[in-house]
């Protein structure tokens, strides 16, 4: 029991560099790695999101890889379709500010170049990529400081839910461990988030 106790005191989720937030996508949208390619390309040229865009990299022909990813120098934009299609932003560098500021600016960065796609994207003929705000799933790719244990689920859960209210107020929010067994993380459901574009 002390030992457990000594695990559980020495948690602490700011200390956690590399994680990744992602939106899904809503079914019924099919989405052609081409067509993302060719979009990241542009962004790199327009600067188009935030950070410094270096390449793009196409993993599509790997089992359980992200399709298309953006490589930037602080952070990887992801365009994933092996698991349940949707963007995420990788965090792979630390930020000053505690777990949740970082988890919350990550966010911002996330919604924005969410709406970007949307954009990019408004006249195929599938429509644009409907993203959906009120799911939200966090994986922390930090075996060091976040192992994948009860206590430390526990710690990102209140992490994950602090972030929601500084990115979406005083609204309810749900979170619950991955379902998966692999992964350590969280999902965030905010059964009433605003549309994204509100949020950019």
């Amino acid at each position: 029991m002390a030992q457990a106790a000594h695990v559980a005191h020495a948690i602490d989720v700011d200390a956690i560099e590399r994680f990744s937030l992602k939106l899904f996508i809503a079914e019924g949208r099919a989405v052609r790695p081409r067509e993302i390619i060719d979009i990241f390309h542009d962004w790199i040229r327009e600067r188009a999101v935030p950070g410094l865009l270096i390449d793009v990299a196409d993993y599509g022909h790997l089992p359980e890889s992200p399709n298309v990813l953006l490589v930037a120098h602080e952070a990887n934009y992801i365009f994933d379709c092996h698991r349940r299609a949707g963007f995420a932003y990788t965090i792979k560098r630390k930020t000053p500010g505690s777990f949740a500021d970082r988890i919350a600016d990550a966010a911002s960065t996330l919604f924005f170049a969410a709406r970007r796609l949307q954009q990019d994207t408004a006249d195929d003929p599938d429509g644009a990529i409907p993203f959906q705000v009120d799911r939200i799933e966090l994986v922390v790719n930090d075996q060091l400081h976040a192992p994948k244990t009860a206590g430390v689920e526990r710690a990102l859960q209140g992490a994950v839910e602090q972030a929601a209210r500084l990115i979406f107020g005083e609204t309810r929010v749900e979170s619950a461990p991955l379902a998966d067994g692999g992964r350590t993380g969280v999902t965030l459901h905010i059964p009433n988030a605003p549309a994204l574009e509100t949020l950019v």
